[in-house]
């Protein structure tokens, strides 16, 4: 039979204000320390899924099951099931043998099928099909001897409604986008350098006239460490925020501004052993209005319960788990 890791589960019924969307799902994902820019992915599981055996993930929120993940043998979630989406809430996921995903479907809440694709891999092709019905809709192809990549969208009778060419340079950074429809290029971005500064060109090819081209500055200012981690982001020359990290690559601190300049929120994690998450803090500073999250964990080190307090309101975040057998 399966293993299984229960949690005892207490429902505490306060009263609170706006619902965050899969928020106990993204909590527990916050202390596996995965890429912020793949926290809301699939793939964010993956190591942990496969590195514990895990075959399945309950996240709860008051006593009712908020998420509801189905995991294989390397940690590929095949099944999600999120009851805070009330349109579509659960998607299936299929994967070739070297973990590519070749399939998926999505459910409305009453377990009708809504829509899904399927994928083809061929060599340097990759073919995209809308369900129901296997439509082709998307062919892009890679040219690695142009570093180049060509994608083209189709139509409901199978003709290219569009196509787009794409060109990159040796280190992989975009030197060159054209877009055509009716096989006509519509537009055209061009990318450079010039005196020290990036450079963007936009080149309209207007039916019957001249080309029209737009030059502007690509504005890079963004601040990134030897880790890869955004110390300073920029919006323009604008700062959106800043932050700061411990010597074991965890986010520490993070502060956000206003477009008037304005320190408005103030973010903080607190760790155990450098490592492990064990409260983060919100503070809203222009409302002087403060969030707290702790973190709680089981005698096997998995997130037990989180406890979030919002002023005078709390929720409770608790986490199940079902193993492979060995």
């Amino acid at each position: 039979m399966n293993r299984l890791l229960i949690i005892i589960f207490f429902a505490f019924n306060f009263s609170f204000g706006q619902t965050i969307q899969h928020e106990p799902r993204k909590l527990f994902v916050a202390t596996l320390n995965v890429p912020q820019n793949t926290r809301n992915m699939n793939i964010a599981f993956t190591d942990f899924a496969q590195n514990n055996n895990l075959k399945r993930l309950i996240c709860f929120r008051d006593g009712q099951i908020s998420s509801d993940i189905t995991f294989d043998k390397n940690g590929n979630v095949i099944i999600k099931i999120e009851n805070d989406n009330t349109i579509i809430n659960k998607g299936e996921y299929q994967y070739d043998e070297k973990g590519r995903v070749i399939k998926t479907s999505h459910y409305s809440p009453n377990g009708d099928f809504d829509y899904g694709f399927e994928y083809e891999y061929l060599e340097n092709t990759k073919l995209t099909y809308e369900n129901p019905g296997r439509i082709l809709k998307n062919k892009e192809v890679f040219i690695k001897d142009k570093n180049q990549k060509i994608s083209l969208d189709y139509g409901t009778d199978k003709e290219i409604v569009s196509k787009e060419i794409e060109t990159f340079n040796a280190n992989g950074e975009l030197k060159q986008k054209q877009e055509f429809s009716n096989d006509r290029l519509n537009r055209e971005f061009i990318y450079y350098s010039k005196d020290g500064e990036k450079y963007e060109d936009e080149i309209f090819y207007p039916d019957n006239r001249e080309k029209i081209v737009e030059t502007k500055k690509i504005l890079d200012n963004d601040v990134i460490d030897k880790n890869g981690n955004t110390i300073i982001n920029y919006y323009g020359d604008f700062k959106v925020s800043e932050h700061k990290y411990n010597s074991a690559n965890r986010l520490i601190s993070s502060d956000f501004y206003s477009s008037k300049n304005e320190h408005w929120r103030n973010e903080t994690y607190e760790y155990k052993t450098d490592t492990i998450l064990m409260l983060k803090t919100e503070n809203y500073i222009l409302k002087d209005k403060i969030k707290t999250y702790q973190f709680i964990y089981n005698n096997v080190g998995f997130i037990e319960k989180v406890i979030k307090i919002d002023g005078t309101e709390k929720e409770i975040f608790e986490y199940k788990y079902e193993l492979n057998e060995k």
